[in-house]
């Protein structure tokens, strides 16, 4: 009776026994109890912490802040960011140094275009065991609209004019006061995708911008301002002859508001919506805005 209880007690304690060496290997693999830590801190105001929406070409900035566990007491050995843009990696830092903690900003500015970056922050100790946090920082630039307009001659439903306020084609019959783009071809005339503003609009094109801006990075109320401002063409309210490729800046309405439009295609011969012989061709365009 007494050799059954200590086959017992002998069973229990090398249970015990496995259960605490199997702890402690897991600790000394890297658990997250005994891993280094990396955090963001917010220094004053304008520093990221934490998902975010930014403009395009803004300022971004990150404090790093990295510690030693408290517990295993291990040095750190390196500190990473990782920058990620359209799956594209580019290593903005790799600090390799002895110490137990670590303190590090970065200035960067955001991409030009919208789009989405994943910045990665990853800190690794002697025993090799890390921690990362990552923050993703979307880039919203203008909205990006797209519009057509028909022969303005062309039968109801064809409709020859748009509004670029509120991205909608509009037919004769509505106020002049929201018609951005009118089309001027005459009927019976072969479709050129000619067109005018009745409300205002002025239209520049853009032969060269000394400013450095383009279709594509402007992506800022300001950089429409400029845009406008620096475009080579003569500043007029109507566009003779536009051809596949053409950018125009524009001013809305006479106010303090702009676009710019970029044409993608002017046919002449479309039938998609008339299909007589002749007031029929499509302008599409795609464009830029700021509505404030």
């Amino acid at each position: 009776m007494m050799m059954k209880k200590f086959l017992k007690l002998a069973a229990v304690a090398l249970v015990s026994s496995l259960t605490l060496v199997s702890c402690g290997d897991d600790d000394d693999n890297g658990s997250s109890s005994s891993n280094p830590s990396i955090f963001l801190v917010n220094q004053n105001e304008g520093f990221i912490t934490a998902d975010v929406s930014v403009a395009p070409s803004e300022n971004i900035k990150f404090s790093i802040q990295a510690n030693e566990n408290t517990e295993t007491n291990e040095n750190l050995r390196q500190v990473t960011v990782i920058r990620t843009i359209g799956g594209v990696e580019t290593t903005v830092l790799d600090s390799a140094f002895n110490a137990k903690s670590f303190t590090h900003e970065i200035d960067a500015v955001s991409n030009a275009n919208s789009n989405v970056e994943t910045w990665t922050f990853t800190v690794t100790d002697r025993k090799e065991r890390s921690d990362s946090y990552e923050v993703i920082v979307t880039v919203q630039g203008l909205a990006v609209e797209t519009g057509d307009i028909r022969h303005i001659a062309g039968p109801n439903g064809c409709l020859g004019s748009f509004d670029l306020v509120n991205a909608t084609a509009l037919p004769s019959s509505a106020a002049d006061a929201n018609k951005d783009i009118v089309n001027t071809d005459a009927a019976g005339v072969a479709f050129t995708g000619s067109l005018e503003s009745k409300n205002g609009t002025t239209f520049k094109e853009v032969t060269g911008l000394t400013a450095g801006i383009t279709y594509n990075n402007a992506n800022t109320a300001a950089a429409l301002e400029s845009a406008y401002n620096n475009a080579g063409g003569v500043e007029g309210t109507s566009i003779e002859d536009p051809s596949t490729g053409d950018i125009y800046a524009v001013k809305l309405r006479g106010g303090s508001d702009y676009a710019i439009i970029r044409i993608e295609n002017v046919d002449a011969d479309d039938v998609s919506c008339n299909a007589s012989a002749t007031n029929k061709g499509i302008l599409e365009f795609e464009y830029k805005i700021n509505r404030d």
